[in-house]
């Protein structure tokens, strides 16, 4: 995620990664299908919490930086 942290300082905006919530999850759950519920679930909560909070944090998806 060197890309996204430079980003980040450069433009002063908050990064997430993905992997932060699959990171915390995997250890209490393994790789189940209760992980891959819960991740989405945490990031469709994040981004309707975005949304209703008017937070203004752009979303960077690796496939656009190719």
């Amino acid at each position: 995620m060197t890309v996204g942290q430079e980003l980040s300082k450069i433009t002063n905006l908050k990064l997430l990664q993905n992997h932060i919530t699959i990171d915390l999850l995997v250890p209490l759950f393994g790789f189940t299908p209760e992980v891959w519920r819960l991740c989405h679930l945490f990031r469709k909560e994040r981004r309707a919490g975005r949304t209703k909070n008017k937070i203004n944090i752009p979303i960077l998806k690796k496939e656009l930086l190719l």
